[in-house]
């Protein structure tokens, strides 16, 4: 049955949808809305409208959250440099007060006739 081949139907519905295959090739449909599938839209735009509000709000949070870690981060980073910079001026403090002390020993016990 070489001839024989089944023709696609030229309207397909499903879902509230009706595809018009007519002249187009089967896999670039054109799709029609039907009066079923246009009222279920006008039922949901509200809940559309409500979840494009709440992705809204979630993505100024996220900015908001953003600047946040951007000023933290430069607070840490300064402090960061200054807690640095005091460990190193302890190091020094103590480095001249030991050779301080070192040498004021070796006076004393030299004029006390010790050492």
């Amino acid at each position: 049955m070489r001839g024989a081949r089944a023709r696609a139907p030229s309207f397909l519905r499903s879902g509230g949808w009706c595809v018009r295959l007519g002249r187009l090739p089967a896999l670039v449909p054109a799709l029609v809305p039907t009066p079923r599938a246009r009222t279920a839209a006008r039922a949901a735009a509200p809940q559309i409208r409500r979840l494009n509000d709440k992705v809204k709000d979630i993505m100024k949070e996220q900015s908001y959250q953003k600047e946040r870690e951007v000023a933290f981060r430069r607070t840490y980073e300064s402090t960061h440099a200054r807690v640095q910079w005091w460990s190193l001026l302890q190091t020094a403090v103590l480095l001249v007060a030991g050779v301080w002390q070192i040498q004021h020993l070796k006076a004393f016990f030299r004029g006390k006739k010790i050492v």
